[in-house]
């Protein structure tokens, strides 16, 4: 039963050394693959299973996030503070859960919002409204540097 384990683990793993996903039809593939195999090659069967699992929950992550069409558009949310505000040089970020806003489309349940120069610092449990601008998840690939669109993620 470990190394069954130990290969699904490994499978879920794999998919971070991808530089993109693959288009969404992989995961089907992989699970199909992963039943022609299971009786012969149970471990192979937990690796695809755990990569295709994996597969469909980053795909899932990415689709939730803010569309990138609709980067820096502004708009008046309601929410309440959901955690302590980080300070940081120049800015105050903390997390929303977003309980009303004024935009069509999709709601987001939480955002993480960057304000800069205040001289308030909102606390967890507070309610606000307020106009934002809202950007999509994207970061600086450099190298050695941290990964900002990973940790937004």
């Amino acid at each position: 039963m470990f190394p069954i384990a130990l290969a699904f683990c490994a499978g879920a793993a794999a998919l971070h050394a991808l530089p993109a996903l693959w288009p969404a039809s992989v995961p089907g593939l992989l699970l199909l693959g992963a039943g022609l195999v299971v009786r012969r090659f149970p471990a192979a069967a937990a690796f695809l299973i755990g990569f295709a699992w994996s597969h469909l929950l980053a795909s899932a992550w990415l689709a939730a996030g803010w569309p990138c069409e609709r980067d820096r558009e502004e708009l008046v949310l309601t929410g309440r503070v959901s955690a302590p505000a980080l300070e940081r040089s120049g800015r105050t970020d903390f997390d929303l859960d977003v309980l009303d806003w004024t935009a069509a489309g999709r709601r987001p349940s939480k955002v993480r919002l960057s304000w800069y120069e205040t001289s308030v610092l909102p606390q967890p449990g507070e309610c606000w409204r307020m106009t934002v601008r809202l950007r999509c998840r994207h970061g600086m690939a450099n190298p050695g540097a941290a990964d900002r669109e990973l940790d937004l993620l």
